[in-house]
């Protein structure tokens, strides 16, 4: 895993998942997941697991069972999505709790000074955009 915090294929997978059935508003196959959003079955009932876990969306299941989502999509901020499908939100490793710095230069250091800057707007930005604003985006 490289240092610099680089969204996974799965991530933007879960995104545009997530925007997909909040523009629909009822219980979507897995099927038309894949086909309208070009994305492999598999990859999106892997990523659909992951985002039942986070409570994000709810499995129905049966012959005409599906996705949607829990929530309203002006209470599910992009944050959480994100947040579900990566194992860092950090954008540098020398901001992760341990602070491992690979020269020991630790809080007195001006780069990670701006880290934290970009850091801290980043995690701003993702928290205080919802779904439904990304789609009124669109």
């Amino acid at each position: 895993s490289s240092d610099l915090m680089h969204l996974k294929i799965s991530t933007d997978y879960a995104v545009r998942i997530v925007l997909y059935l909040a523009k629909k508003r009822q219980l979507v196959q897995s099927k038309e997941l894949s086909e309208q959003l070009h994305i492999p079955q598999g990859y999106v009932l892997k990523v659909a697991s992951i985002l039942k876990e986070a409570q994000i969306l709810e499995a129905v299941t049966g012959i005409d069972g599906g996705f949607r989502l829990v929530k309203h999509p002006r209470d599910i901020p992009i944050y959480d999505v994100i947040r579900a499908m990566e194992t860092t939100m950090q954008i540098i490793r020398c901001l992760e709790k341990d602070c491992y710095c690979s020269r020991d230069a630790g809080s007195f250091c001006q780069v990670r000074h701006f880290y934290e800057k970009i850091q801290s707007y980043l995690d701003h930005m993702l928290l205080s955009t919802s779904i439904q604003e990304l789609l009124e985006m669109e």
